[in-house]
């Protein structure tokens, strides 16, 4: 009789017999968002054996269905068929000021989330197991075995956490959650009157000290949110709805007076906006909201996700080539996204700390007079958070900057070693 091969040192398996109840396979994708799909999506023709859990009972089941994004990431990732608008302008509204931006270069989009996601679940071929949450992982050294709610195992050789802001099996596995947070509160009006071909951000202390925008739809339709940055304890919900109220019936430079809110249309998310460090361990890769991939100011998603979801999905296929699943085999993935978004986040993480702590409406409408002064190239870079050096010597003052640099040098050096800049991004609110 031939030797049966079986995962050493497991817990989660008292008896041999479950063992052979326990699905296998070569990797489990954990979360079906854009992330966990994404992947899924790019990994579908290399021959592994995937699975997909998700806790949510359907895709569906979604906090909102409408995100904006840029016109080069609809194109990259064949996403026309989810677009709902296409914006050629947008407009960013201090309390007293503006600074346009003509989008005609590449427009931005609104697109139907939950479209994405269909059509990302097509492109994998692969079926979700839908209504299973993961509450345990225990890494053996042969792979990791996953334990849901049900009490099913499943043993692979490397996982994807794209489990979202929970961060659910990084934390099982060591990996501390993102420090900082923002919290979106909004919901969709109609009986509107708007130009439907220009998005809106706007920031005024008076309702927030982060901002929110209007999303058009269409000419009599919009989504319109409020947001916040906070450390992950905390929670402003009742106040970001009060504030958005507010918002809707005072700010002066955008009129939604007579509009209605549209029921059941409200959402309330909170979004990682620091990444978190490692985003790999043995055999675990972290990706999306998980990992804090979203940009530092504006909170986008779905470009810098499905950026990473390609990353990820060829240093995957790179592991089961080389049969080497280690964190340093791995950190190449980690690299990638310091190459392409890290860099500069170590500025925007700069000027969000900048504008929240230490700005006021005055400080606010200075930077929008300067915004509008500025290049579109430097407009776009803002939007994108292509964050730089120079770009924030042209919209905070020199005081500004050496002001927040001397708090951050103080605060950290009561730590016994030297903060690099992925440890600052990570840790600096």
């Amino acid at each position: 009789m031939k030797n049966i091969w079986m995962p050493k040192s497991v817990k989660f398996i008292n008896n041999p017999i479950n063992f052979f109840r326990m699905k296998r396979c070569d990797a489990v994708i954990v979360g079906a968002g854009a992330a966990g799909l994404g992947v899924a999506a790019h990994l579908r023709n290399s021959g592994l054996n995937i699975i997909i859990l998700e806790k949510k009972k359907s895709l569906d089941k979604q906090a909102t269905n409408l995100k904006a994004t840029f016109g080069s990431a609809v194109k990259e990732f064949k996403l026309e068929s989810a677009v709902l608008r296409k914006y050629k302008k947008t407009t960013l509204y201090g309390p007293n000021s503006k600074a346009h931006v003509d989008l005609s270069s590449e427009p931005a989009y609104l697109v139907d989330y939950i479209k994405i996601l269909k059509l990302l679940k097509r492109r994998s071929g692969l079926k979700i197991n839908f209504n299973v949450e993961v509450i345990g992982a225990e890494k053996t050294n042969d792979g990791i075995i996953l334990k849901d709610t049900k009490d099913n195992k499943y043993f692979a050789k490397l996982v994807v956490d794209a489990s979202g802001r929970s961060s659910s099996i990084a934390q099982m596995m060591g990996i501390e959650r993102a420090n900082n947070y923002c919290k979106f509160y909004g919901f969709e009006m109609e009986k509107c009157n708007i130009d439907p071909s220009e998005g809106v951000f706007y920031v005024d202390r008076r309702f927030t000290k982060a901002g929110g925008w209007v999303y058009p739809i269409s000419k009599t339709r919009c989504q319109v949110a409020i947001g916040e940055f906070l450390p992950l304890e905390q929670s402003t919900g009742p106040d970001l709805r009060r504030n958005l109220l507010r918002f809707i019936k005072e700010y002066k430079h955008y009129n939604l007076r007579k509009a209605k809110i549209v029921k059941c249309t409200t959402f309330s998310v909170q979004y990682p906006i620091s990444p978190v460090i490692p985003m790999v361990k043995d055999r675990l890769i972290v990706i999306g909201d998980a990992a804090g991939h979203a940009t530092p100011i504006m909170a986008e998603g779905i470009r810098p996700i499905l950026k990473m979801s390609v990353a990820a999905a060829a240093r995957i296929k790179e592991c089961f080539k080389c049969k080497n699943f280690s964190q340093s085999f791995l950190a190449d993935y980690e690299d990638r996204w310091w190459d392409m978004f890290g860099k500069n986040y170590y500025w925007g993480v700069i000027l969000r700390h900048v504008s929240i702590n230490y700005f006021d409406n005055k400080q606010w409408d200075i930077v929008f007079k300067k915004l509008d002064s500025l290049d579109i190239k430097t407009k776009y870079n803002l939007l994108k958070s292509n964050f730089s050096f120079s770009m924030l010597r042209n919209l905070i003052t020199p005081t500004q900057f050496l002001r927040v640099v001397a708090i951050f040098m103080k605060e950290k050096s009561k730590r016994a070693y030297i903060i690099s800049r992925r440890r600052m991004v990570s840790d600096f609110v």
